[in-house]
């Protein structure tokens, strides 16, 4: 896996709210919580953003405890159990790949509405829509143009004349 996300995202959608009030995440022990926090990361980066994903082949629980070594084989193993009790992720039929369902659900949810996005603006603006163009020198001066004749010519702000 590497670090930069393979999602057309650069970012994920987080919500601190919904993390504190994940009532079965904050139930985990400190060390359960780091490890689901560090594989949400890890699926977020992963090839296959939402699954623990590399090189085209699922992360065994082994590949995961070496790639995130920050605990001892034995606070590893009881982290996993816990996240697994909680049930926090699910597991690929076809491969065995474990995923999040929260993330797999809010990028297809993203998709959706960035295809929605672009049917909307076609339905607007035909051909003629430009996605993510540069503007042309043409737009650009018409821009300042506009800008210019609707500036105030009044006193700035704050600035008084004296009586």
């Amino acid at each position: 896996m590497s670090n930069e996300p393979s999602s057309k995202l650069p970012w994920q959608k987080w919500s601190w709210p919904h993390w504190f009030g994940a009532t079965d995440v904050q139930s985990l022990e400190p060390e359960a919580r780091c490890l689901w926090f560090e594989m949400i990361g890890l699926m977020w980066t992963s090839e296959e953003p939402g699954f623990l994903v590399r090189n085209g082949k699922p992360l065994t629980k082994e590949k995961l405890s070496r790639t995130i070594h920050k605990f001892t084989r034995e606070k590893f193993e009881a982290a996993f159990q816990a996240i697994e009790d909680e049930k926090l992720f699910s597991i690929r039929e076809t491969d065995g790949a474990i995923y999040s369902r929260k993330m797999v659900r809010d990028l297809e949810i993203h998709e959706r509405q960035a295809e929605l996005g672009r049917k909307g603006a076609k339905a607007t603006w035909g051909d003629k829509a430009k996605v993510n163009a540069e503007p042309t020198p043409e737009e650009i001066a018409k821009v300042l143009a506009k800008a210019k004749a609707m500036a105030v010519q009044d006193e700035p702000v704050g600035v008084t004349s004296a009586a």
